[in-house]
């Protein structure tokens, strides 16, 4: 996957950005709040990759967990 040009993402791209198959998926196990971006809610791409840096720094960070939430396979 190419990295967005834009810095701002709707649902579906920060959920694909993350590697997760559904809005929903995204949702229930992202750990960055949502922005505000004029009528919209939007994700900034910067905080969602900062985010996702930290996950493999946890201690308890269960990378099992983290696939099975994106649906993905190892």
């Amino acid at each position: 996957m190419t990295l967005p040009k834009k810095r701002m993402l709707s649902d579906d791209e920060a959920a694909d950005y993350c590697g997760f198959k559904t809005t929903r998926q995204f949702k229930s196990h992202v750990r960055v709040q949502a922005v505000n971006f004029g009528n919209y809610e939007r994700w900034d791409r910067h905080k969602l990759d900062e985010w996702l840096d930290t996950l493999g720094q946890s201690q308890k960070f269960n990378e099992m967990a983290l696939v099975e939430a994106a649906g993905t396979e190892t």
